[in-house]
């Protein structure tokens, strides 16, 4: 691809997942249950999903991260192997690397069925201070910064991820925070805002979490535009000079708001 430019340098989790589909609805089911389901493996976790597709996009992508020094940690840098991805990944000893397992039923609550999602967060949550230390030169040195809220919901990733967006964006990196997960409101404050969008030039989250942590009235999901507007206003008008990528629709990921600085909002159908 001739036309990748810029380097970007990320933070979050890697993850092995398995994933799989049951025929049940998760609500009738009331005593042990065997289902014979096909099961997907996966290199998974945001940092995972994002190193690849963004390497389809700029000349340069970095990704920062622990995995254990097991077998599955070898199958997560096996399974980022490309000429542009650049790798800043260390091997615990002391812990074994992340997994999740993905189940999905057959019920009608959403487009594709209830998921449950479990997580076993291993390696990744062992990021600290001397890990951004010693990788201070890609953080330092890239174009676009990007964290998620998973690197943000306990110590020692958190304050290890806050050192990194200051280093980012001390040295002009364009720092763009992805605030995950969906009940983020029951994570973060509004002060903890406060605090991460000083070195922030770009949010990405659902309406319905911003609203959340702003003590807000919301349905699970975010559907009218006129809420959409309130939230984006309420931002705005807080944090003046970001640009905001607000997620809202069926499973509040089928549409987005964005508005920039000086840009009046732009309506994004996702589908």
């Amino acid at each position: 691809m001739q036309n990748r430019r810029f380097a970007l340098t990320l933070i979050g989790d890697l993850n092995v997942e398995f994933s799989t589909r049951i025929e049940q609805q998760f609500a009738s089911i009331s005593h042990d249950y065997l289902s014979y389901s096909p099961i997907q493996f996966s290199v998974s976790g945001t940092a995972a999903n994002l190193a690849r597709a963004a390497a389809n996009l700029f000349s340069q992508v970095n990704v920062l991260g622990c995995v254990g020094a097991d077998l599955f940690g070898k199958l997560i840098i096996s399974g980022l192997s490309a000429p542009n991805i650049s790798l800043y990944i260390a091997e615990r000893t002391d812990c074994t690397t992340g997994l999740g397992l993905y189940v999905r039923d057959a019920g009608t609550s959403s487009t594709h069925g209830a998921r449950l999602l479990l997580i076993d967060q291993g390696a990744n949550k062992s990021v600290d201070s001397d890990f951004i230390i010693e990788r201070a030169s890609p953080i330092a040195d890239c174009d676009v910064f990007f964290v998620d809220g998973y690197s943000l919901l306990a110590h020692p990733r958190r304050g290890a991820s806050e050192a990194a967006m200051a280093i980012a964006s001390a040295n002009g990196a364009t720092v763009v925070l992805d605030l995950v997960p969906h009940d983020a409101h029951l994570y973060f404050r509004i002060e903890d805002l406060d605090g991460w969008f000083k070195h922030v030039d770009m949010v990405i989250a659902e309406v319905r979490t911003i609203r959340g942590i702003f003590g807000m009235p919301t349905d699970p999901e975010v559907h009218e535009l006129s809420t959409v507007y309130e939230t984006l206003d309420i931002l705005v008008n807080r944090f003046p000079g970001k640009t905001f990528h607000l997620r809202f629709g069926f499973g509040n990921i089928d549409k987005s708001m964005v508005c920039g600085v000086d840009l009046n909002p732009l309506l994004l159908d996702n589908g």
